[in-house]
């Protein structure tokens, strides 16, 4: 586990996952990011993205908790097109073991 603090006053943390974890959330990120309602009408990969003057790159090898924190306030047919896009992408999940799952998470920071 790495703690970090930020000179603008952000903390976080960087876990660890497994192979099989970054999978599961990289796709419900995928999921969220086409049904949760957007930063400031930006793209998901945008608002992520990395830029200063001389370019720009796409986030890459990480997972955003803050976005997948996300579906704890989604109900009904956002919770259920998320459970579908998550099922497209080969996980076989339900609404409720998909916010259990991302709660149990969120407590182990």
């Amino acid at each position: 586990r790495l703690l970090f603090g930020t000179v603008d006053g952000a903390v976080g943390c960087i876990l660890p996952i497994s192979a099989d974890e970054y999978a599961f959330f990289r796709s419900l990120e995928k999921a969220l990011a086409s049904v949760a309602p957007a930063v400031g009408d930006l793209p998901h990969d945008e608002w992520r993205a990395f830029a200063n003057e001389r370019k720009q790159s796409p986030a890459r090898g990480f997972v955003d908790g803050d976005l997948v924190e996300t579906l704890v306030d989604l109900k009904g047919a956002q919770l259920e097109r998320v459970v579908a896009l998550m099922k497209e992408d080969g996980c076989e999940c339900t609404a409720a073991s998909l916010v259990e799952r991302v709660e149990d998470m969120a407590r182990s920071h």
